[in-house]
């Protein structure tokens, strides 16, 4: 049997949240605008895999305007199926040569519960 060695390299998370109070009172909810950021430092050769939860819409939040920015790097959406959550998932059997940032941006309406 082949023994494999997984390597994730994250570096930095780095999470924006603007907010917007405007007309929002009479509803009790908030408006944000969400930005997710991963720094992976070089592989150097070897495999990474990533799997970054994506924010869904429920009885409590909106999301709409959901980008990704892979930094060139291929991806896919794949749905996890005992919970019904999606994840955004990078696989790169080389690895990447330098760092590299991966962003994922969403605009959220919260309500209050």
């Amino acid at each position: 049997m082949k023994n494999s060695t997984w390597h994730i390299f994250i570096v930095t998370t780095i999470c924006a949240i603007s907010f917007s109070s405007e007309n929002n009172s009479k509803f009790n909810q908030r408006m944000f605008e969400f930005t997710y950021a991963i720094e992976i430092e070089a592989a150097n050769g070897k495999k990474i895999e990533l799997w970054i939860p994506i924010p869904q819409t429920n009885e409590v939040q909106t999301i709409s305007n959901l980008t990704f920015d892979t930094n060139g790097l291929v991806y896919s959406i794949k749905d996890e199926k005992i919970h019904g959550n999606k994840y955004l998932y990078i696989l790169n059997e080389t690895g990447i040569s330098s760092s590299k940032v991966i962003s994922m941006k969403c605009e959220v309406i919260r309500k209050e519960h």
